[in-house]
């Protein structure tokens, strides 16, 4: 019994990683990262953004320098990814208006996007529009009031996804958008 579960433990450990999140966009918590090719809406995902936001991200202090992250888990720009939802992917249409954000016709969310960080910088964000996702594209998104998601930066490519997080422990719920 005891080597059965000390061979499941080895086997979930060479293909996961823990990760902490302390950040205010998704809730604080610990997840198990696993990699995986396979991604739906409602997962969440740990991802890097385009080059550009990964750049404005470390230059603003809204991403980390990626320290101690295993190799082939970090960005580009040297960041670490986010952790976020996934809510939606190839052939979805998003529209980003004054009413706030709408998913294939259907109003998601409310939340006026910030004009100003919370250091009172002013916060660049995609412009009103009609955004129709690629066959690669993955349109990311954060809960929080102050969220930095792809209502900012604009969708990621499926291949920045570096794996799914699954909650293991978290002090509030954690929403699902399936």
């Amino acid at each position: 019994m005891l080597a059965g579960i000390a061979i499941v433990l080895l086997l979930l450990a060479a293909s996961s990683t823990l990760k902490l999140n302390l950040t205010e966009s998704m809730p604080i918590g610990l997840y198990l990262l696993h990699r995986t090719t396979m991604i739906h809406v409602g997962d969440i995902v740990i991802a890097c953004p385009p080059l550009a936001a990964q750049r404005v991200g470390m230059a603003n202090g809204y991403l980390t320098r990626a320290y101690g992250i295993t190799p082939g888990s970090r960005c580009v720009a040297g960041s670490a990814p986010v952790l976020k939802y996934v809510i939606a992917l190839a052939g979805d249409e998003l529209v980003i208006n004054q009413s706030g954000l709408a998913l294939n016709g259907q109003l998601f969310d409310t939340r006026l996007r910030a004009r100003i960080d919370s250091h009172g910088r002013r916060l660049a964000a995609l412009i009103h529009g009609r955004y129709r996702l690629g066959k690669y594209d993955i349109w990311l998104y954060s809960p929080a009031p102050r969220g930095w998601d792809s209502r900012y930066f604009g969708p990621i490519k499926r291949s920045d996804v570096l794996g799914i997080a699954k909650p293991i422990w978290t002090p509030k719920n954690v929403c699902k958008f399936k």
